[in-house]
């Protein structure tokens, strides 16, 4: 910046030596002032905030001290103690307890955000399912303070402990996200002149632009999957009809094509060549988490002697509602599907994964499929099973919101050929559900940062 100055300043000596060579005063002056001016904008156009910038913003930098001041209490006649949260997919929930998949006090619980600045209050039910939380994708940018109704009575939240999240950023729409931070600390808004009496929760959101590194879809093709208990490749089902790698991989590109078509910045866990399994770093759960993306869509076949359309598999530890809205959008676009499922919640076509059982025949936590169990973070006890322990590391990570989509059973000509014929209208669906389920808009061009 200040070699820039210099050289402006130079720049405009010289110009007013050149002007005085001209023996005309008036127009000497003129002229160093047009340039001078010019220089300047030149200079503030250069150096002006540009989107990037925006990336390492808190939003504690742009809000209204005034607000601030006048509507946040340093403490609170009614509080509620949490000491655990999680995000899945774009869902955050809260927990009294420790998360381990059980029940917790807070489920069913009314939950209410308050906006510190403009007091707009938006308010949310925990009705038990990871993904039935605070839906982040539609949060205005601002700051929010967290509230419970216990038994009526309207609690605000709090931390033991401190607590400072990662970042968390959503999927894109209209070529921009939003960034979500939790804080939950004494001198959090210290800089306000406000210190508080315990580790309130508060929600910052800051509209942003995306990095190019996050993903928003994930897509896995079944097949072609390393098996590092035995050090095998499972090449998946097949016969002289259909090829389960070759066909899921088809899939996906074609619902990647349409997904792209509508701003989100999708991928595969693997091509035709790779064989990746789902454990580790370079595994189909991991490529997820380190690329942070929000949904996680697998595609595969199944054998079985009944079942003759398309059938999801999904998480019990959620509600359904992704898996519901591709059911509906298939089932609107002429997609036949089985009523196979005994739960009320969910619709046509669509199984919660079993639990696996431990050796003394006792139901264990850890469901079935990796494609669930590995890819939901916390939320799913991601690395915790007996055989997942190489997903450790992402035990504690925001999960990705799973569902398994079984296109063709190989055991019914009938099911193959249904899928041969209608496979374009099953790409479209699941890329419209997925759209409209995260009321996503925007173009396929976009800025974005490293």
């Amino acid at each position: 910046m200040k070699k820039i100055v210099q050289g402006i300043r130079k720049f405009i000596q010289t110009l007013y030596s050149f002007g005085r060579a001209l023996h005309n005063p008036r127009t000497c002056i003129l002229f160093v002032i047009v340039i001078a001016l010019s220089c300047i904008s030149v200079f503030l156009y250069v150096t002006r905030p540009t989107q990037l910038d925006k990336l390492g913003i808190s939003y504690l930098e742009i809000m209204d001290r005034k607000a601030v001041e006048k509507n946040v209490s340093d403490k609170y006649k009614n509080t509620y103690e949490v000491n655990d949260y999680l995000i899945y997919g774009e869902t955050m929930m809260f927990y009294a307890k420790e998360y381990n998949g059980d029940v917790d006090p807070m489920q069913g619980m009314n939950v209410l955000l308050k906006n510190v600045e403009t007091k707009e209050e938006i308010s949310y039910t925990f009705s038990g399912g990871v993904d039935s939380g605070i839906g982040l994708g539609s949060l205005p940018q601002g700051l929010y303070e967290v509230y419970v109704y216990d038994n009526y009575v309207k609690k605000r939240l709090y931390f033991k402990d401190e607590e400072e999240s990662l970042n968390f950023s959503t999927m894109r729409r209209n070529e921009t996200v939003k960034n979500i931070q939790v804080h939950a600390s004494k001198d959090y808004l210290k800089d306000f002149g406000i210190e508080m009496d315990k580790n309130y929760v508060f929600i910052s959101v800051v509209d942003n632009i995306p990095m190019v590194k996050t993903i928003d879809v994930l897509i896995d093709p079944g097949g072609n999957t390393y098996n590092e208990s035995d050090n095998s490749i499972d090449y998946g089902v097949g016969n002289d009809l259909i090829n389960e790698a070759s066909a899921s991989l088809e899939l996906a590109e074609m619902l990647k094509e349409k997904l792209e078509a509508e701003g989100l910045r999708v991928e595969l866990t693997r091509d035709a060549e790779s064989t990746p399994g789902y454990y580790g770093k370079t595994g189909r759960a991991g490529i997820g988490y380190e690329k942070q993306a929000k949904v996680f869509i697998s595609l595969g076949m199944f054998v079985d002697e009944t079942q003759t359309r398309p059938i999801m598999m999904i998480s019990p530890y959620t509600s359904g509602f992704l898996a519901n809205e591709i059911s509906y959008t298939l089932l609107q676009n002429g997609i036949e599907l089985p009523d196979v499922s005994a739960q009320e919640n969910l619709n046509l076509g669509i199984l919660y994964d079993s639990f696996r059982v431990d050796e003394e025949g006792n139901s264990t936590k850890f469901e079935l499929y990796p494609q669930l169990r590995e890819t939901g973070g916390k939320a799913t006890l991601t690395g915790q099973a007996e055989n997942s322990k190489s997903n450790q590391m992402y035990a504690d990570y925001y999960g990705m919101n799973s569902v398994y989509f079984q296109f063709a059973n190989l055991a019914s000509t009938d099911s193959i050929n249904y899928y041969l014929e209608n496979k374009e209208t099953i790409a479209k669906s699941i890329a419209n559900a997925i759209v409209n389920y995260y009321d996503i808009e925007g173009e396929t061009d976009e800025t974005t940062a490293e």
